[in-house]
């Protein structure tokens, strides 16, 4: 999922900040308690991690129960930032 359709889902407003400002920015707002991860961690918004499971299926047979999709939507959900409307 893309954060666009993550923030959409909760309906949270998106802001664009200059690439130079977003470490302070994220600083202050981590400091402020109005971010809910430290600056650091909101470089991964930035530079996702994109990774297969391809391997650990084939090598393990583990298989996910559930998709990328219905694990935000619980997440959300268990944060109250998704009510019981369809996401």
């Amino acid at each position: 999922m893309r954060l666009r359709e993550c923030a959409e889902m909760i309906r949270m407003r998106r802001r664009r900040v200059p690439r130079r400002a977003f470490p302070r920015f994220a600083g202050m707002l981590w400091r402020i308690g109005a971010a809910e991860a430290p600056p650091g961690a909101l470089l991964y918004s930035i530079h996702p991690w994109i990774v297969s499971a391809e391997k650990l299926k084939r090598e393990t047979g583990w298989q996910p129960r559930h998709t990328s999709r219905e694990t935000f939507v619980e997440t959300m959900r268990a944060h109250s930032k998704l009510d019981g409307r369809a996401a």
